[in-house]
């Protein structure tokens, strides 16, 4: 299967926000909703996919195709998101085609989900 050519960004990765030089690889292609809900944590959001009667707003990026470009982009980012300890990077299906996410893996007891981050 071809790996996703898009990855979506909700919260300190997205333009104006303190980790957006990270994205600069990419190519903003636009914006989405996607099912699932975003949860403050603090200084910075996270999301749960599984929650399927919510919606957030996510921006959407082109991810390099040259190979050594697309490798060390994910190597950057996962490394900033905690990739297997604080996320998981998925892949789901958007507007834009196959994207990259990713999903918080802790515990959201007691927190109220909202559609954007600020």
């Amino acid at each position: 299967m071809k790996p996703p050519e898009y990855i979506a960004v909700y919260g300190t990765l997205r333009k104006g926000f303190r980790a957006e030089d990270l994205m600069k690889p990419c190519k903003l292609v636009g914006d989405t909703k996607i099912v699932g809900a975003m949860f403050d944590l603090g200084s910075f959001p996270g999301v749960k996919l599984d929650l399927k009667d919510h919606r957030f707003y996510a921006e959407v990026y082109k991810i390099p195709a040259k190979p050594a470009e697309r490798a060390k982009l994910l190597e950057r980012l996962d490394t900033y998101e905690g990739e297997g300890f604080l996320y998981v990077r998925r892949n789901i299906e958007t507007k834009f085609g196959s994207t990259y996410i990713y999903e918080y893996k802790g515990d959201i007891v007691g927190r109220e989900p909202f559609f954007k981050w600020a």
